[in-house]
């Protein structure tokens, strides 16, 4: 499939219609494969506005999504985006202009958990804590629940919902929390994985049925399989450099890389990898509305 992206992320596969979907972030772009019919059912839409990462949404065909001004549905036929909460209205103009949603994840009672950050779009250089971490709850209201981070990235929890992982991509580091299920409270941050400066940044995340974390390497160009205990136990390595995140379809890794900041360009960044690991992951969770969204922003 002839096709690269500038800023290839958040790949999500949707076993009911069999489909794998990934954005071009920089171009606004959402695309679509269905894997019966393989490469020639590409179909690429553009959004109303830039977009990190989207979640299917429990009975509807929309989708949810974190974005340039905050959570929103979206349309996927039309691309039409429309804000349901936009976490950064309360700090003033220039931060509504300068920062935007990033990666993002549903955990098992239907919340939507997503990274904000300094957009790179408009900030030349990112802020090492102007990064934090939001939760949608199912009213549509919203929680800052961490601050202080730089570019929060891929989330993930363990088969027992008792651990959280959040990845901070410029400290290089993947933090581990103990996770309460109920309430959502995250508690007991640890270092859980720490990549040097010649491995490269830890970017999107998933864990597998054996709770092994695999994380991209952006400025890495390889994809990591680390225990729980955090040890690095598998290495797979790519052709380009910008490796941004994979995703489970059955025992295969789907990954979305990117060519926008490469130093030296190469003929496949900005492709979408298709990997056998023989190992399953855990099947996306849906966010569930459990009323009509709300414009409640807690920090």
């Amino acid at each position: 499939m002839d096709l690269r992206c500038l800023l290839g992320e958040a790949p999500y596969y949707d076993q009911e219609r069999r489909e794998i979907r990934w954005l071009d972030i920089n171009r606004k772009h959402m695309h679509f494969v269905n894997l019966d019919n393989g490469p020639s059912s590409l179909r690429t839409i553009e959004t109303d506005s830039l977009l990190g990462v989207t979640a299917n949404i429990a009975g509807s065909d929309n989708l949810i999504a974190a974005g340039k001004h905050g959570f929103a549905t979206v349309d996927r036929q039309t691309g039409t985006v429309k804000f349901i909460a936009q976490t950064f209205r309360s700090e003033g103009l220039e931060n509504v202009h300068r920062m935007r949603m990033n990666d993002g994840a549903v955990d098992k009672h239907g919340r939507f958990w997503a990274g904000a950050m300094p957009d790179s779009l408009v900030v030349k250089e990112i802020p090492p804590n102007e990064g934090s971490l939001w939760r949608l709850d199912h009213n549509g209201s919203v929680q800052c629940v961490i601050k202080g981070l730089s570019v929060p990235n891929g989330i993930g929890w363990n088969r027992s919902y008792d651990t959280m992982y959040v990845t901070d991509s410029i400290a290089r580091n993947i933090y581990a929390f103990d996770f309460d299920l109920e309430s959502g409270r995250l508690s007991n941050r640890r270092i859980f994985f720490h990549s040097s400066k010649e491995a490269g940044l830890p970017d999107g995340l998933v864990v597998d049925e054996q709770d092994f974390v695999w994380t991209a390497l952006f400025f890495g160009g390889k994809i990591l399989r680390i225990s729980p205990m955090g040890e690095v136990v598998t290495e797979i390595m790519f052709p380009c450099s910008l490796v941004t995140c994979p995703v489970f379809v059955g025992t295969e890794l789907f990954v979305t890389t990117a060519c926008h900041r490469e130093t030296t360009p190469t003929r496949y960044g900005g492709c979408i990898f298709r990997i056998a690991v023989g190992i399953s992951g855990q099947p996306p969770n849906l966010y569930c509305f459990s009323e009509r969204p709300s414009q409640s922003i807690t920090s």
